[in-house]
C-alpha cells in the first residue's frame, strides 16, 4: 500500500509539477521561487491573524490568512488557481498555509481538518473544488486527518461574489449542515477555505460546526481582502 501512495504521489508530481505560486515556473520544492521572494514578502498579511472587528466571524474562534488578496500578483494568482484549473499550484499554496499553521497549531490542538464545502451543482462551473484541493494537501503535510465529507452545502446558493456585501449572510444562511456529528463533537476544527473576503462563508460554516459539538472553529485561508469591515459582534458559542 505504501509503495502504491509513492507511485501515485510521484505520478502527480510528474503530471502536476510543482509550480511558482506567482509566476509558474517549475519549481523543486512547491511554494514561491527564489525570483518571487520579494513579491511573497510585498503580498505578506502583515497580520496573519484576522481581527474580528473586520470580518464576520461570530461563530469563529479565531482565524488566519497568509496574503494579501488586494495586491494584484495574489488575485492573479488565485483566479489561475480557481478560474483557470492550474492545480499545479496547489501544493505551493498548501505549502506556505502549513508554514503558518504549524506556528499555530500547538496552541489549538487541532484534532480534524474540514474545507468549505460546495453544493453539487456547483460543479457544472468548475474543473474542480479550490478548496477541497488544498485541504488534502495541507492533511497531508500538516499530518492533520482530512474529514472530507462531514460537513455539506444542502443547497445551491447565488455566488458570493456575485452579490451585494449586505445580501451575502442571508444568501448562506442555514445551508451547511454536518453529516455525521460524531466526527466533529468534542474536537478542535480547522476549517479551510481558498479565500476569505467578509466571513459569511467560513462563519455559517462554523455556525454548523458549532452546533454539532465542535469545541473550537480555527478558520484558515490562503489569501483575504483587508477592505471590509462588517463585524456583526456577539457570539452564541463566544469568540477567543
Amino acid at each position: 500500500m505504501r509503495a502504491l501512495l509513492n507511485f501515485a504521489g510521484w505520478l502527480q508530481r510528474l503530471i502536476f509539477p510543482p509550480r511558482c505560486i506567482f509566476c509558474s515556473e517549475v519549481v523543486s520544492v512547491p511554494g514561491v521561487c527564489c525570483k518571487c521572494q520579494p513579491v511573497k514578502q510585498e503580498t505578506l498579511l502583515a497580520q496573519p491573524k484576522l481581527l474580528p472587528q473586520n470580518y464576520c466571524l461570530t461563530f469563529i474562534d479565531a482565524a488566519y490568512s497568509v496574503f494579501n488578496y488586494t495586491k494584484p500578483q495574489v488575485r492573479r494568482s488565485m483566479q489561475r488557481f480557481k478560474f483557470y484549473a492550474d492545480r499545479s499550484m496547489a501544493e505551493g499554496y498548501a505549502a506556505e498555509m502549513t508554514t503558518l499553521l504549524r506556528q499555530i497549531q500547538q496552541a489549538y490542538k487541532i484534532d480534524a481538518l474540514v474545507a468549505v464545502p460546495w453544493h453539487k451543482g456547483d460543479r457544472q462551473n468548475r474543473a474542480y473544488h479550490a478548496a477541497q484541493v488544498l485541504a488534502k494537501s495541507v492533511s497531508l503535510q500538516l499530518k492533520v486527518p482530512y474529514l472530507q465529507n462531514s460537513l455539506q452545502k444542502t443547497v445551491k446558493t447565488k455566488r458570493q461574489h456575485t452579490l451585494r456585501l449586505q445580501d451575502r449572510a442571508q444568501n448562506i444562511k442555514n445551508v451547511f449542515k454536518v453529516k455525521d456529528s460524531l466526527q466533529i463533537s468534542d474536537k478542535v476544527i480547522l476549517l479551510l477555505d481558498d479565500i476569505i473576503t467578509t466571513g459569511n462563508t467560513v462563519n455559517a460554516c462554523a455556525q454548523a460546526l458549532k452546533e454539532a459539538g465542535a469545541v473550537k472553529v480555527i478558520a484558515i485561508s490562503f489569501t483575504a481582502s483587508t477592505n471590509y469591515n462588517f463585524f456583526t459582534g456577539g457570539s452564541t458559542y463566544g469568540t477567543k
